[in-house]
């Protein structure tokens, strides 16, 4: 029954961390976009409005959790 408990408990960490780690990700992938576009003289406010935004809504999530 322990081993059980051990696995459930080790499934949800491992679902957390994933979530957890969602979020930056898209904000390095919105980074690299605007990057490219950057490299190659394209249009890149929106591209930067866009990382930004995913930016603040990463930070809202992991910063104001309750302890």
């Amino acid at each position: 029954m322990r081993a059980l408990l051990d696995i459930g408990q080790s499934a949800h960490r491992i679902a957390t961390l994933k979530a957890s780690s969602e979020k930056p990700l898209k904000v390095r992938l919105a980074l690299g976009g605007y990057a490219r576009l950057l490299g190659v003289g394209q249009q890149t406010e929106a591209s930067l409005l866009d990382a930004h935004k995913l930016l603040v809504e990463s930070n809202m999530s992991t910063c104001c959790v309750t302890r």
